[in-house]
C-alpha cells in the first residue's frame, strides 16, 4: 500500500527525512512515534504530495508520489495537525464542500455525509456552526472530512495534540472504530507512548529523520525496553493528601523516586535497566527493569489487604510523593482510594536534632540494653508523645521511661498476687472506671497516645498506692490493663 525507498528531504543543511526505507501493508494502521523535530510530519507532507522529496522514492497504492501526485489525492485522507474546518460553516456544509471538491455525485454525497457524521456520533449537531464546536468535536468532525470520498489510505498527523485526557481517549475509540467499520489503511503520527501502543498494530519510532525502531507496539516494548509514567493528568485528585494547590506541569516527567511537590509531575511506574543499576532488574515482558518505589507498595497492598483498607501508615515525609503516588496508582488499578485513613508520624530527634550516621548520634539496640533500656521501656517512651509531633530522645528521658515501665510491671504482678477476699469497693470501681473512659476517650481522638498513656499511669500509681487490694479489686484493675496492653504491646501479660 505505501513503499518508500531511501526516501529523504532536506532543507538546506538540514536533514528532515534521511533515506527512510518503509513498507506498510493494506488495512494496516501504522504509527510513526518519535519526539518533535524527529522528522515525522514531514515525512506525512512527502507522503501527501505537499512536499517534495529531495531524493529517493515512494509510492502510495502503487502510484508515485513525484510522477502522479494528483492521482495519489485521489485516493488519500488527510487529518493535519492544524485545524482546517471552516468556523462559519456547519458541519455538515463542511463535509459537503469537501465532498465537492473531489467531485463525489449528490446523492452518494448526501448518503455519505449521514455515514462519516453517525460515524463520528455528529449527527444531533451536524447543522450547528464550527465556531461553535468543542476541540474535541471539531477533530472529529476532520476525522468524518478525511473519510467523505472513501479513502485508501487515511493520514493523521497529531490527531489528539492539545486535547484533554478524556477527549483523546474519545478520539482513540473514533480511530479505533473507523479502522475496524472502514477497512481503511491508516498511517498516524503521534508523541504520546500510550496511543500509538493502543491504536497501531506496528509502530516506527523516528529520531533525527531515520527509522531507529520498528515493530509491533508488544515486540519494542520487550526488545528496546523504556520507562513507563503514570499521567497524574488523569486523575484530578493528585494532590489530595498532600494539599496541592498548583497542578502539576504539562508533560513534565518525574524519572527518579524520591523529589519534592514543586517537583511534581508524571510519575515513575516502571524504570527501565540502564549500565549504573548493574545486577539490580527483572526480565519481564516489558523488558529488562524495576519498578518505580511507589508501585511496589500499591502491588504488596493490593496482594494482601485487597483493593481497600482501612489504615495506611508512615512517615510524613511519605506524604509527597509515596503515598500521592499510591492513592493515584490505586484508583487507576482498581477505581477506588485504597486507604480510608492515613496517618503520618513525625521523625524522632535526639537531643533535640535529626538522627543520623553523619551527626554521629544515631542510637542502636545494643546502646540501650547496655543501659538497661528494655524494648517495653522505649515503646512506652514512645507513646509519650502524639504521632503526628516531632519528639526527642534523650537518656535522661529513656531513663525515666524505664522506671514507669518498671512500676507497669510491678503492678501487674501486685495485682496477680491478690487474695484477700471481699467486695470490690466503690473508690475502685471509679478508679478503673476513669482510667478506662480516659484511655478509650484519647485513642478515639486521633489516637492521642501520650493521654492514653496517662490514664493508664493514673490506674497504675493508683493500684500500686493501695497497701492491699481484694483479690475482685485486682481482678478489675488487672482486666483494664490487660485491655490498655493488647492497644499498647508492652508485653506486660
Amino acid at each position: 500500500m505505501i513503499t518508500t525507498r531511501h526516501l529523504t528531504k532536506k532543507f538546506g543543511k538540514l536533514t528532515a527525512v534521511d533515506d527512510l526505507g518503509l513498507d506498510i501493508p493494506e488495512g494496516e494502521v501504522f504509527g510513526l512515534l518519535g519526539p518533535n523535530g524527529a522528522g515525522k510530519t514531514t515525512t506525512i507532507n512527502l507522503l501527501i504530495t505537499l512536499l517534495k522529496p529531495t531524493s529517493g522514492t515512494a509510492t502510495v497504492n502503487g502510484i508515485d508520489v513525484v510522477k502522479r501526485p494528483a492521482e495519489v489525492r485521489k485516493n488519500i485522507g488527510v487529518v493535519f495537525q492544524e485545524p482546517s474546518v471552516d468556523d462559519l460553516l456547519s458541519g455538515k456544509e463542511n463535509l459537503e464542500m469537501h465532498a465537492m471538491l473531489y467531485g463525489m455525485p449528490g446523492e452518494l454525497r448526501r448518503r455519505r455525509v449521514e455515514e462519516v457524521l453517525e460515524l463520528v456520533e455528529l449527527t444531533d449537531r451536524k447543522d450547528d456552526w464550527v465556531k461553535t464546536y468543542s476541540g474535541g468535536m471539531r477533530r472529529r468532525l476532520e476525522l468524518a472530512r478525511g473519510l467523505m470520498h472513501h479513502p485508501k489510505v487515511l493520514f493523521l498527523d497529531e490527531p489528539t495534540l492539545g486535547l484533554d485526557p478524556q477527549t483523546r481517549e474519545h478520539i482513540w475509540k473514533y480511530i479505533a472504530r473507523l479502522a475496524k467499520e472502514e477497512r481503511t489503511t491508516i498511517v498516524m503520527t503521534t508523541h504520546y507512548m500510550e496511543e500509538a501502543d493502543l491504536l497501531c498494530s506496528r509502530i516506527g519510532i523516528m529520531d533525527h529523520g531515520k527509522i531507529v525502531a520498528l515493530g509491533t507496539p508488544k515486540k519494542l516494548k520487550h526488545e528496546v525496553g523504556g520507562d513507563w509514567y503514570f499521567d497524574v493528568s488523569k486523575f484530578r485528585k493528585y494532590g489530595m493528601l498532600s494539599r496541592m494547590r498548583r497542578r502539576p506541569g504539562k508533560g513534565r516527567r518525574i524519572s527518579f523516586d524520591d523529589y519534592y511537590k514543586w517537583q511534581a509531575g508524571d510519575f515513575i511506574l516502571w524504570r527501565r535497566w540502564r549500565k549504573p543499576d548493574g545486577g539490580v532488574y527483572w526480565n519481564t515482558r516489558i523488558g529488562k527493569g524495576r519498578p518505580g518505589w511507589s508501585i511496589e507498595c500499591t502491588a504488596m497492598g493490593r496482594k494482601f489487604l485487597g483493593d481497600r483498607f482501612d489504615v495506611k501508615m508512615g512517615g510524613a515525609d511519605n506524604i509527597f510523593c509515596h503515598h500521592e503516588n499510591e492513592i493515584a496508582q490505586g484508583w487507576g488499578a482498581s477505581g477506588k482510594i485504597f486507604a480510608k485513613y492515613f496517618i503520618h508520624v513525625k521523625h524522632l530527634l535526639i537531643n533535640g536534632k535529626k538522627m543520623s550516621k553523619s551527626l554521629g548520634n544515631a542510637v542502636y539496640l545494643d546502646d540501650l540494653e547496655r543501659r538497661g533500656i528494655e524494648p517495653g521501656a522505649l515503646r512506652l517512651f514512645y507513646l509519650t508523645a502524639h504521632y503526628r509531633r516531632r519528639m526527642s530522645f534523650t537518656w535522661e528521658k529513656a531513663k525515666r521511661a524505664q522506671e514507669s515501665f518498671g512500676e507497669c510491671r510491678a503492678c501487674v504482678r501486685k495485682l496477680k498476687a491478690a487474695r484477700k477476699a471481699g467486695e470490690a469497693r466503690k473508690e475502685v470501681y471509679a478508679a478503673v472506671g476513669k482510667a478506662r473512659r480516659n484511655f478509650e476517650r484519647a485513642m478515639d481522638d486521633d489516637f492521642q497516645t501520650q493521654k492514653a498513656h496517662d490514664a493508664a499511669c493514673a490506674l497504675v500509681r493508683f493500684a500500686n498506692g493501695r497497701k492491699r487490694l481484694r483479690k475482685s479489686e485486682a481482678a478489675l484493675a488487672l482486666s483494664a490493663m490487660r485491655d490498655f496492653d493488647r492497644v499498647f504491646g508492652l508485653g506486660l501479660f
